[in-house]
């Protein structure tokens, strides 16, 4: 990505950036949600249950938030999950 841009992804367990967004993700969890809502320990797991899913926004190739979601139909997804990192945030509502 170009400096100063934004990428919004979502993560499919085949790519090949799986682990490392998994691992960054993680990490922001763990800073982000005190340990009894958190999901870093059981965050793989998660993606992997049946209509689960991720989308993750990148600036600058750094992971500024994730939303993970499921899907009960393919007329709907529930939002499951949902945060970002402080410093990006005026940023994003300068855009939004």
């Amino acid at each position: 990505m170009a400096d100063g841009s934004m990428e919004l992804t979502e993560l499919h367990r085949k790519s090949t950036n799986w682990a490392k967004a998994v691992d960054e993700i993680v990490k922001l969890e763990k800073k982000i949600f005190p340990k009894h809502e958190s999901l870093a320990r059981s965050f793989d797991d998660e993606l992997k249950k049946k209509n689960s899913g991720l989308l993750y926004l990148q600036f600058n190739s750094e992971i500024a938030g994730y939303v993970m979601y499921t899907s009960p139909s393919s007329l709907c997804a529930v939002i499951t999950k949902l945060a970002g990192v402080y410093r990006f945030y005026i940023f994003i509502e300068f855009l939004g």
